[in-house]
């Protein structure tokens, strides 16, 4: 029920503003005059803020509602005077007051009219419908829209065939709207307008432009403020933009080194033929990875920049590098080298086998341990390396053996009766053929008088078909550890005896010597006679 007294009173308030009711006669305030003598006194207050916008826009509306009445005022509502804006206040008791902030939108009709209307509707305890008209003063502001203009080119230096970016931003800082916004570049070919900009709005554009020779931005702002025929206009001073000929050129050359014949060395040569500057150039190694040098500058016209890196020899190895940068014309350049190929002068390997058993004669039937030591006289690499027994078949394979110290490699077999063993090594030569190298025949005899095999389960370093390093065995370790600490014990030992000897030697020594001083006493019964000498008389 109350809501439909409620919708009667506002259309009752519209109808009201509509006929021009009673305004309010102070600039920010108004006073309630009651319909009837019944109506209760609703004292408003209102603020705008700003007081004065240049065109139609937002403004912000402040109203104070107190309650002079001895009755609390129930449903009291704020509507425009068109009636297309309305807001529910609440109840208000007696004595209080309610703000309420709110913004509205100003129109043309309004600001030509110089108020803004609003109309305040309440009902009273005895269910008593009363409305307030309120005017709220807006005035025209007539300084000049305030609009920020500002360009930011991509680079000022451009590489030919690649695009300039530059953006231009438009800022309404002022107050009011503007309208028919027009941004023109023509040094660049661009144009573009926009039918307005509200009070902080603010617009960019972005326009790129390809670049084959030089050319000049020279940017213009149009704009007019929003009912008014004045165009105002901005400009933003000349900036050239270059047309660059960007030429990094990159030789890569690689081969034997002349100072060690097992090494790689390759060289990079970078220069630049163009007008531009390089930075940040880095350079990679394609093949292998990694970077080889970075933090390169190379500026137009500067003396070239060579770059050494060494590589070991890799039989017949690639070499092939990448080359990226930034240019001061903003490109990047990425691409790689040619490709370099290294081919190492192939030597001739001639293996030699050596085997040997670590239990030649043993008891009975068991496990023995065979090193086969395979040694390079030649002067290149063996390869594809594949150890055998004539009646074992295949026991293992070594990718490489280097010409120098022997490559040893130990197998494990079980033995069962009394066996000559013959081990054999085929290579791959540096021709591509397969050649042999065949051991002396090692025998292990079983039978009584022999030593105990091994134990069935092997120390780790001695596992089946593994090479082993004896300065990489863990026994050995635990060996040389062990030796140590006796030796350290040992010496300890011998220093501790040798100072207790030598106490009780002197301990001894002393008694020794009592005992003789006291036999002495008691045995000696005659009287020392002094003798002298007289000398021969002529």
């Amino acid at each position: 029920m109350r809501i439909g007294t409620r919708l009667l009173a506002a259309l009752f308030a519209f109808a009201l503003a509509w006929m021009g009711g009673a305004a309010i006669a102070p600039r920010f305030a108004a006073s309630a005059q009651a319909e009837e003598a019944e109506t209760p006194a609703l004292d408003i207050a209102a603020a705008v803020s700003p007081e004065a916008v240049a065109g139609p826009g937002d403004v912000e509306l402040t109203f104070t509602l107190t309650n002079r009445s001895t009755g609390t005022l129930y449903g009291v509502s704020l509507a425009s005077a068109d009636g297309l804006i309305a807001e529910v206040v609440g109840d208000i008791a007696a004595g209080e007051s309610r703000t309420v902030s709110r913004t509205h939108t100003v129109a043309q009709a309004e600001l030509d009219a110089g108020s803004i209307g609003y109309v305040v509707t309440c009902e009273s305890e005895n269910a008593g419908l009363h409305s307030y008209s309120v005017a709220i003063e807006i005035s025209r502001d007539g300084a000049e829209p305030e609009v920020e203009f500002l360009r930011r080119i991509s680079s000022a230096q451009v590489t030919v065939g690649n695009t300039a970016t530059v953006a231009y931003r438009v800022e309404n800082t002022g107050t009011a709207a503007v309208e028919n916004v027009v941004v023109s570049d023509p040094g660049v070919g661009f144009e573009a307008r926009i039918e307005g900009l509200e009070a902080g709005q603010s617009e960019l554009f972005l326009h790129r432009t390809a670049i084959s020779e030089d050319v000049v931005s020279e940017p213009v702002l149009s704009y007019s403020a929003a009912g008014q025929e004045n165009v105002y206009t901005v400009r933003l001073e000349a900036v050239d933009i270059e047309a660059a000929q960007g030429r990094l050129n990159a030789t890569l050359v690689a081969g034997v080194s002349m100072f060690d014949s097992e090494m790689v060395e390759a060289v990079l040569q970078l220069t630049n033929a163009g007008d531009v500057d390089y930075r940040d150039i880095v350079v990679y190694d394609d093949v292998y990875g990694g970077v080889i040098a970075d933090g390169i500058s190379l500026p137009a016209g500067g003396d070239p920049v060579e770059i050494t890196h060494t590589y070991p020899l890799r039989g017949e190895g690639t070499y092939c590098w990448r080359i990226t940068g930034t240019s001061a014309a903003g490109a990047q350049v990425d691409f790689i080298t040619d490709v370099q190929t290294v081919a190492a002068e192939a030597g001739e390997p001639l293996l030699a086998l050596e085997a040997s058993a670590s239990l030649p004669h043993i008891r009975h039937s068991g496990y023995v341990t065979f090193t086969l030591e395979i040694s390079n006289a030649g002067d290149g690499m063996a390869s594809n390396v594949v150890l055998s027994e004539a009646s074992l078949g295949e026991l293992g394979e070594l990718a490489v053996v280097p010409a120098g110290e022997p490559t040893r490699y130990t197998v494990r077999l079980e033995v069962g009766e009394s066996t000559d063993y013959l081990f054999s090594a085929t290579y791959t030569g540096a021709d591509g053929e397969t050649r042999i190298a065949t051991a002396d025949a090692v025998s292990v005899i079983v039978g009584a008088g022999g030593e105990d095999p091994e134990p069935e389960e092997p120390d780790a370093a001695l596992a089946e078909g593994t090479p082993m390093q004896m300065g990489n065995s863990s026994l050995f370790l635990v060996l040389l550890i062990g030796s140590c600490v006796v030796l350290v014990v040992l010496i300890i030992v011998l220093l501790v005896t040798s100072r207790k000897a030598r106490k009780a030697r002197k301990e001894r020594a002393a008694v020794r010597k009592q005992r003789m001083k006291e036999e002495m006493g008691k045995t000696n019964r005659f009287v020392p006679v002094r003798h002298s000498r007289k000398r021969k008389q002529g």
